[in-house]
């Protein structure tokens, strides 16, 4: 699947992502690293893409894509994994935070030997590799990632260490970063969020991190049956809630909202429904909500954003991650209401998207539902999709990996 190069053209960049998360049904991850593999293509870059265990939307992707895939060694997968469950530890202990960093460390190294060995069999040197995953931690990709630049996304605050291995590594990232930038590399962390970045550069200022948006957005028109899909009635007016149910999310705001809103009909879609809240229950509504727990496949995500009227963003006050739900409810050109105070916010206000309401406010959010707007201004559509798309979020990558 994909395509090889193009006969060797010097001009023609490769770029490597890693993916770790693209065989789990989680978020937009898994169509995430593909949107922004697809920006580096048009961009007229060669792309390979490297996933632990495979790529979940491989199947039901319904269009070509313009990259390789390839997987880690069988004993890269089987020491990733081994981070994974010692870096699940609880940070509340000593023995805790040290497990948690051990970790976040073994698997910042197997994914540095993964892509030397994946340099091995495709017999050429890889210049850009981009981590969009989670849990790999910059500093261990800086002392152990070789001469090759990196962008590493970051999505959280620095993680709680324990003293004496943090110094330890963060002495190993300075060194393999200095020998890096001899050669004319670099590793960088990027982060979704100016406060989070801030944080970052208090710890990691050799680093250089960054801010920049991941998730990309494109263009895409309705989508046929999308509603008799999703058992939704052609007069309803839909609201979508959609998307992971992680702990930056507060969906139960959205959940008494609606209740209360008898000319909507709520559509949840994704895990974020498994952290609805028992009460009220769908019995109380007006309008019973469709909710849709579990793995959605890329047909569906499509039929629901096709089928929307609205699109609801809950997030907890401060949250600094970039939003994959609000790129496709740009793609789709479907207005938005939004928490405020988050990265998703700024985005909204700055390209006149929608409606904010104060984070956590039952009664916020049904005002801002009230005053959205029932489509986005097609000047503002269409400047959000040019300074969004997948080639000018691909481009800003690449600026931030290449020498001032």
């Amino acid at each position: 699947m994909g395509v090889g190069d193009d006969g060797g053209a010097p001009a023609r960049r490769r770029v490597l992502l890693v993916e770790e998360w693209a065989h789990r049904a989680e978020g937009h991850f898994p169509i995430l690293f593909a949107d922004l593999a697809t920006g580096f293509s048009e961009m007229g870059c060669t792309v390979d893409v490297l996933v632990q265990r495979g790529w979940v939307h491989d199947d039901d992707w319904g269009r070509p894509v313009p990259f390789a895939i390839h997987r880690y060694r069988r004993l890269g997968r089987m020491s990733s994994r081994l981070g994974g469950l010692v870096g699940n530890a609880s940070a509340d202990t000593r023995v805790g935070r040290l497990s948690r960093a051990l970790g976040s460390m073994l698997r910042g190294r197997v994914a540095a030997r993964e892509v030397r060995a994946l340099e091995r069999r495709l017999g050429r040197h890889l210049e850009s590799v981009i981590v969009t995953s989670l849990q790999l931690d910059p500093l261990a990709v800086a002392a152990f990632g070789g001469r090759r630049s990196w962008l590493v996304f970051e999505y959280f605050s620095p993680l709680v260490r324990v003293p004496i291995f943090s110094g330890v590594l963060a002495r190993l990232a300075r060194r393999g970063e200095a020998k890096r930038r001899r050669s004319g590399d670099r590793v960088r962390v990027v982060t979704a969020g100016e406060s989070t970045t801030r944080e970052w550069a208090d710890r990691v200022p050799f680093l250089e991190p960054a801010t920049a948006l991941l998730a990309p957005a494109g263009s895409r028109n309705g989508t046929a049956g999308a509603r008799e899909r999703l058992h939704l009635d052609a007069d309803d007016r839909v609201a979508l809630l959609f998307g992971a149910g992680h702990e930056f999310k507060d969906p139960s705001v959205v959940w008494r909202a609606f209740s209360e809103l008898d000319t909507w009909r709520l559509a949840v879609g994704g895990s974020v429904a498994s952290i609805l809240p028992p009460t009220p229950s769908a019995a109380q509504f007006a309008r019973a909500p469709v909710v849709n727990d579990g793995h959605v496949s890329a047909r569906d995500r499509d039929a629901y954003f096709a089928a929307a009227d609205l699109v609801v963003l809950s997030f907890r006050p401060d949250t600094a991650v970039d939003s994959g739900t609000l790129m496709d409810a740009i793609t789709w050109g479907v207005p938005v209401v939004c928490s405020a105070r988050s990265v998703a916010a700024d985005v909204v206000t700055e390209h006149r998207l929608g409606v904010l309401f104060e984070p956590g406010d039952e009664v916020s959010l049904r005002a801002a539902v009230r005053a959205a707007p029932s489509r986005i201004a097609p000047s503002d559509l269409e400047r959000a999709r040019q300074t969004l798309s997948r080639s000018a979020t691909a481009a800003r990558l690449l600026g931030l990996l290449d020498p001032d």
